[in-house]
């Protein structure tokens, strides 16, 4: 059993190695680190209330959730798009690493306790601090108490929800992850395009932990830029890497940098999570013969993995490419972690990472007793073959249009899989009983209109391939840059408000 917060605190007491660079190759040894949070620190130490934590991709942001997560304190990560949720929180003591959403924060509301750091710019404060940095630190360490980290979700799948975690949970997803592949793979950068404000933080966390000469590379050192297009101009600088994203961020990286994108993927580990893997995308990151492939499956009430899947290995398993399905599996559990499939379909998920219950809401109904054990339900349908897990998309995402069942987001990855589209969107209008298939075409992928009939005469065929009766569907070819979510996916609700409730 090993534990984290003592992991990652060998690494930040062994000197001056190296714990997180920018982007642009900036350099923070342990001490550098070590000063940073605890000048905050001495400042909030005696804090009695909780703490929101303005989240986005910067090194101050990474350094903070880092310490924050082994902190006696309740800690909210939010973000830019979800801050507004701490107006809910009593009397939060806010801290705000940017100066415009700061001046955001500011605007709408006083609040007392707010913090700024006023190191946004560039990290020239570093010099000898005027306190006793060790005894603080030690001070730090010795107390035993550890609170809670509440993650908001994304809100990709229905209302954000507030779900805190306890640092046992976290520690044992940690073991369980460090046991079941982590411990088996060699890096020294860990590169990250994601804000601290989601529980992929933590997967980020158990690499700098689990190596003792890796850094947390950070691709966002200055409000407004684009994370994904820091890491495309400086791409060909990364090696011996580990690089954890969903795919649709993989698909982005892959059309932003070209053919950079095949050294990027064969001098790194990649992990893909959070979204469906499909086998075109699969086979082609695995062409590019990346060091190791993993798909991870779970979610933040799990912290936030439990099922992985080896797609090398798996992949070679195949004779014949026409066999490996459309969709991939998740794979098999983790160490520690046992599963369950109801009768009616649903994935249940027993281990000691599973949280408690959502903030603020009876949580009866997501949890299930059998033989005295408590398992999670997930609210996932699953398939269980050849003791491969195979996720068949979410309960709540069948819906029925014009007298048959479909699952809108499930066909989105078969149509990925399938055609030449790379951003697409099915989204059901309930009152018009039709199906509106948006299109997302940019100058790069542009295609002319017979194409682009031949594209949606595919897509029909494969909706009602996987439906009773046909479906109306309605074409929609959006030209403008895609909306996305902070976790890197398509802000659905966006387009839902944009092409049905404004449309009726």
């Amino acid at each position: 059993m090993r534990d984290l917060r003592e992991d990652f605190k060998e690494r930040v007491e062994k000197g001056n190695k190296k714990l997180f660079s920018t982007i642009n190759s900036k350099e923070f040894s342990s001490k550098d680190v070590k000063f940073f949070f605890f000048s905050i620190y001495r400042k909030i130490k005696h804090n009695q209330k909780n703490i929101v934590l303005i989240c986005d991709s910067s090194i101050e942001s990474y350094i903070l959730s880092v310490f924050l997560i082994f902190s006696k304190y309740e800690v909210y990560f939010l973000n830019a798009s979800t801050y507004k949720n701490f107006h809910l929180i009593d009397n939060p003591l806010v801290i705000v690493l940017n100066q415009e959403m700061y001046e955001l924060i500011y605007k709408e509301k006083e609040y007392e306790g707010i913090i700024i750091s006023p190191f946004i710019e560039e990290f020239q404060y570093f010099s000898h601090p005027s306190f006793d940095i060790d005894s603080i630190s030690k001070e730090f360490y010795e107390n035993r108490y550890i609170g809670k980290s509440i993650f908001c979700s994304s809100g990709s799948t229905g209302i954000p929800k507030m779900i805190p975690l306890s640092y046992d949970q976290i520690n044992s997803c940690y073991n369980n992850v460090y046991f079941g592949f982590l411990n088996s793979l060699v890096f020294k950068n860990i590169v990250s395009v994601h804000d601290t404000s989601f529980v992929i933080i933590l997967p980020f966390i158990f690499c700098l932990s689990s190596r003792n000469n890796s850094q947390i590379i950070a691709t966002q050192s200055k409000p407004k830029i684009n994370s994904l297009v820091l890491l495309s101009s400086n791409i060909n600088n990364f090696d011996d890497h580990i690089f954890i994203s969903v795919p649709s961020v993989f698909r982005l990286l892959r059309k932003f940098v070209k053919d950079k994108f095949k050294k990027f993927v064969n001098g790194g580990h990649i992990i893909t999570c959070g979204e469906p893997l499909d086998k075109k995308l699969a086979i082609e990151i695995n062409s590019f013969n990346p060091i190791s492939f993993y798909n991870l499956y779970g979610s933040t009430e799990v912290a936030p993995w439990i099922l992985k899947l080896n797609i090398k290995n798996y992949l070679a398993s195949f004779y014949d490419v026409n066999q490996i399905p459309t969709i991939l599996p998740v794979g098999g559990n983790l160490p520690n972690v046992e599963l369950k499939i109801s009768d009616s379909s649903e994935l249940l998920v027993c281990c000691k990472s599973v949280f408690s219950g959502y903030e603020g809401q009876t949580n009866e109904s997501i949890f299930k007793t059998i033989e005295k054990k408590v398992f999670y339900k997930t609210g996932d349908q699953f398939k269980l073959i050849e003791n491969l897990y195979f996720c068949k998309g979410r309960l709540n995402s069948s819906l029925k249009i014009a007298g048959a069942f479909v699952n809108p987001i499930f066909l989105e990855f078969e149509i990925k899989a399938n055609t030449t589209v790379e951003n697409i969107l099915l989204i059901p209008s309930m009152l018009e009983a039709k199906l509106k298939v948006v299109i997302f075409v940019s100058e790069e992928n542009k295609q002319d209109q017979n194409e682009l009939n031949q594209i949606y005469s595919l897509i029909r065929k494969i909706i009602n391939d996987n439906s009773s009766t046909n479906i109306p569907t309605e074409l929609i070819i959006n030209n403008d840059s895609i909306e996305f979510l902070k976790s890197g996916k398509i802000n659905r609700n966006y387009y839902k408000e944009k092409y049905v409730i404004k449309s009726l």
